[in-house]
Order: structure tokens, then C-alpha cells, then sequence
């Protein structure tokens, strides 16, 4: 599998995830700016903290999408990944800061991040690949998605510190739709890379 398409592939989900997070509509309500803020933070991120089945299966359609068919070469199932992925997805808001009609909200994000997943991954495979004695490419395309999903069944959690942009919708805080948002929940959920 080629490095570019792989990239493509965990760029996808992560978007994926993010445009999912970010698409949510949230009402807050509360004594406080601050309350109903954390309260709105709360809703959107607790989609992926406790996600339904809808949830699954969206990522998992946004997975299948991103990838241009390389899960399905892989036999990589879509569901299995992204259930592996958000396995342990965690948050804790942190520091608010109101500033009229908008805010920011201090957020430390707890997952596995794809981006050294998927090092950890290419690095092991071209070490052990080549030791199988493979004959057809079927076979190495299986090894691939076997050893994919090895790495992200074992990989650990990484905590980053990410700042979410909310804004006032009349009396309700909601969190922001714009890319700073996105960005930074993807830089989040991919890690270095």
C-alpha cells in the first residue's frame, strides 16, 4: 500500500470524525456562560465518548469513503476500525475564557492518534513483509490489514491539548463550525506524521 494512500486513508476518518463532531448542533443552558460552554462542549465531544450505533456506522461510511477501496483490499472491516480507534476517546475541558460573544474552551483530547499508528505500522511492515515469502499480492494485502489492525488494536491513548472556539447563538453557546475547530480536533486524533 502506498504511503499516499494511507495518508489519504487516516486523513479521511479524521475528517470524517471531526466533521461529525462539528456538525452537531448544541444548545447550552445554565446559571453561567461558563456552564452552559462546558455543557456544549460536553455535547458535542460525548458523540465520540459514547457514540451510537448511527455514530459508528457514519465513521464507518466516512472510513470506506476516505479510503478508495483500500479497507476493502486489506479486508480491513470499516466498523472494526473506527470501534478500535475511538476505543478509550476521552476529554476534560480545562481553562474558559468568555469574551463577549465568543469564547474558547481549553480541551485536553485522549485517544489513539492515527498518524503514529500508522508509522509504527509501515515501519514493522517493511521489516517483516518481505520474511513471509508472500507469492501473490492478495497475500501481502491481507498481511496488511492484519498487521493495521494489530497496531491499532495495541496502540495507547495520547493526551493533546487542543483550544475549542464557541459562539453565542442568541441566549446558547455552541461550538463553532469553522476549520480552526476541525484543525485542531484532527491534529488531535492523527498526532505527528
Amino acid at each position: 500500500m502506498e504511503t499516499i494512500k494511507a495518508k489519504r486513508l487516516w486523513m479521511a476518518l479524521a475528517a470524517g470524525v471531526a466533521a461529525l463532531v462539528m456538525a452537531l448542533t448544541l444548545v447550552g443552558c445554565g446559571p453561567s456562560d461558563e456552564e452552559a460552554i462546558k455543557k456544549a462542549v460536553d455535547s458535542e465531544m460525548g458523540v465520540i465518548v459514547n457514540p451510537d450505533e448511527e455514530t459508528i456506522n457514519t465513521l464507518a461510511e466516512e472510513a470506506s469513503a476516505g479510503s478508495d477501496g483500500a479497507l476493502s483490499t486489506m479486508g480491513i472491516d470499516s466498523t472494526e476500525l473506527v470501534k478500535s480507534w475511538i476505543d478509550g476517546f476521552a476529554y476534560e475541558v480545562g481553562e474558559i475564557t468568555v469574551n463577549g460573544d465568543t469564547a474558547t474552551a481549553a480541551v485536553n483530547v485522549t485517544c489513539k492518534q492515527l498518524g503514529p499508528v500508522l508509522t509504527t505500522w509501515q515501519t514493522n511492515f517493511e521489516a517483516n513483509a518481505q520474511s513471509k515469502g508472500f507469492t501473490t499480492m492478495d497475500e501481502i494485502y491481507a498481511y496488511a490489514g492484519q498487521t493495521i489492525m494489530e497496531e491499532l488494536n495495541a496502540a495507547q491513548q495520547t493526551t493533546t491539548a487542543v483550544t475549542l472556539e464557541l459562539e453565542k447563538d442568541g441566549s446558547n453557546w455552541v461550538v463553532s463550525q469553522g476549520s480552526a475547530n476541525e484543525t485542531a480536533l484532527m491534529n488531535a486524533m492523527i498526532g505527528e506524521y
